[in-house]
């Protein structure tokens, strides 16, 4: 199944409810749908205008200012990207230094701020200027990224109009949803209910349909979701539930009634990730001035460093991303096992995270693809993000929270308590100490490394040293990129940092304040207490299980010893790891 650039409004809307009627009959107040977001989303998706501009202000300049609190609020540290004047920056700020002032500057002289720029081509996110009350929150959120701003325009190549890492965290800035994500949740519905339809068809004695399912109506795909630990942790808010709320044991059955055939946890992957990178870790430890390794799951952060700091990219691990890893396991030995053609395998992932939309179209994103020798073969088909799974659950009349639990597919299905903290801040960090010290010591991993206090919390960036091995292990991890750049500055001034391992998530908290994460009241950007609450649901979760490190998770070590062999191996360096690149933006 190929993804398609533009969803077809025909099929759309002859296969699926228009959402209010969906859910009326789910039960679902109207304002509970106007609180969650949900409502917004799915009314787009339908092609209609979202409830969100009914009386919040529709077209430029209506609307703007009421109740705003602005996200940066602070000097801005006089340092700029490439292709910039340091006596400049931030640029095209009309000379202000912060944002709120700039945002002052433009309301006495009458003129609405500027949003961000959207490429059409963008495959996170997209713009709905007819709604768009020019609040300039989105930009905002952009600077605070040390994105927006800190470049000048005039320093891109022609043909390159903006600087885009697909964060999307000007998307929780947005108040009205006129930013979302791209909603791809309509097509992969659609398809599964056109295959679900011939096969019934068949069944019955109706006329089946051909083509991509088979003869005479035959189903002949098969729809595998993996879901990723922080959506766990949030999902419930669309349904009236607090932030952190443990939604893990109802995911899959509600995947399974919308129409999945297998339901995967993302915390094998992350458990996969963790085998390779701990090991990737011990190695450069031991190479004389090879310097810190940046952590390379998130996708956002990885296209920050090609695109302003290319020269770290030796720096960045090479292992894949859980969902990736996940991905190339499912269309291989997953395949090989069920004796399934990969090539008519959908996987779905379900993320807090617009990024991972853009990961999905990497070229390299195939190494499944690769070993079957049909680079067509892609490892992650769709990414849908929280508030996609939302709206869709709430149109096929599904409250996840009602349903009787059910176990996750095995195989590939279950991950260690390491793989599910990977949804936070320090998460990813301190799953690689864990395994580390297991690889290491041989010995399980004491009980400070189980739960690693300096490592958590939402602050910006956090420290600390861990001896294994014999060696000080020094360790950074910085939330948001804006507490990346100043290490990355360092790092080029002077050729080196104080630190050997560094996690980088780019959205504030980690994965769990990521760009495709419900926002409070359907309208707010969660700050760091709410964000919190969704970290402490995982790590919560990880306590009450008695598999605390990756490498101890029995899936991970039938799946090495039966499929991949030793970890760094030639068939783990093919499906597992991967190379980055320069982006190609600047003159």
């Amino acid at each position: 199944m190929k993804r398609n650039e533009k969803n077809d409004d025909a099929k759309t809307s002859e296969t699926l409810k228009t959402f209010e009627d969906a859910a009326s009959e789910a039960r679902i107040p109207r304002r509970q749908a106007l609180k969650t977001g949900a409502l917004g989303l799915a009314s787009a998706a339908l092609g209609g205008e979202s409830v969100f501009a009914q009386g919040g202000g529709r077209g430029r300049g209506r609307g703007r200012e009421r109740g705003f609190q602005p996200i940066l609020d602070r000097d801005v540290p006089n340092a700029a990207a490439n292709g910039g004047a340091d006596d400049e920056f931030p640029y095209h700020l009309d000379g202000c230094k912060t944002f709120s002032e700039y945002k002052a500057l433009r309301k006495r002289e009458g003129r609405p701020c500027d949003p961000v720029v959207v490429e059409p081509d963008n495959p996170s996110l997209t713009y709905e200027r007819r709604r768009c009350a020019n609040c300039g929150r989105c930009d905002e959120a952009c600077m605070a990224q040390t994105i927006s701003h800190w470049y000048r325009r005039d320093a891109l190549k022609d043909g390159v109009s903006t600087i885009c890492v697909n964060c999307g965290q000007c998307v929780t800035a947005c108040k009205f949803n006129v930013l979302h994500e791209r909603l791809d949740y309509v097509e992969v519905a659609s398809a599964i209910r056109e295959i679900a339809l011939a096969a019934q068809n068949e069944a019955t004695g109706g006329n089946g349909k051909s083509g991509e399912n088979g003869e005479n109506g035959k189903a002949a795909r098969t729809f595998v979701a993996t879901t990723a630990p922080a959506l766990r942790v949030s999902l419930g808010e669309m349904f009236g539930l607090e932030p952190g709320a443990n939604l893990e044991a109802k995911l899959a059955a509600a995947l399974r009634l919308i129409g999945f055939d297998f339901v995967f946890d993302a915390t094998f992957g992350a458990d996969l990730t963790i085998e390779e990178e701990s090991r990737e870790l011990w190695a450069r430890l031991n190479e004389p001035n090879a310097g810190p390794l940046f952590t390379s799951c998130c996708p956002a952060w990885v296209k920050f460093v090609e695109t302003f700091y290319p020269e770290f990219i030796p720096n960045l691990s090479t292992t894949r991303s859980p969902l990736l890893s996940q991905g190339a396991a499912i269309k291989t030995r997953f395949a090989e096992e069920k004796g399934l053609d990969p090539a008519t395998i959908t996987h779905v992932a379900f993320v807090p995270c617009v990024g991972k939309k853009f990961e999905a179209t990497l070229p390299n994103a195939n190494a499944a693809g690769r070993y079957w020798k049909n680079e067509t073969i892609r490892d992650l088909d769709f990414a849908l993000t929280t508030r996609e799974l939302a709206s869709w659950l709430m149109q096929t009349n599904v409250d996840p929270a009602t349903l009787d639990d059910e176990p996750f597919d095995s195989t590939l299905g279950n991950g260690s308590g390491a793989g599910k903290i990977f949804g936070a801040t320090g998460g990813v960090a301190e799953a690689a100490l864990r395994n580390l010290w297991k690889v290491v010591e041989g010995t399980d991993p004491p009980a400070e490394l189980l739960k690693f206090e300096p490592l958590r919390g939402t602050k910006a960036l956090k420290t600390a040293t861990v001896e294994i091995g014999g060696k000080t292990v020094r360790v950074a991890v910085a939330s948001g990129l804006a507490a990346v750049r100043p290490l990355l500055e360092t790092l080029k001034s002077t050729g080196k940092i104080d630190f050997d391992f560094v996690e980088v998530m780019a959205c504030p908290g980690g994965c769990v304040g990521g760009g495709g994460q419900p926002k409070i009241n359907g309208m707010r950007r969660p700050d760091d207490s709410w964000r919190q609450k969704r970290a402490d649901g995982l790590f919560e979760g990880d306590a009450k299980v008695a598999l605390r490190t990756s490498g101890d998770n029995p899936e991970i070590q039938a799946f090495y010893r039966d499929f991949v062999g030793e970890p760094l191996g030639e068939r783990a360096k093919s499906l597992f790891h991967t190379t980055f690149e320069k982006r190609d933006v600047w003159k």
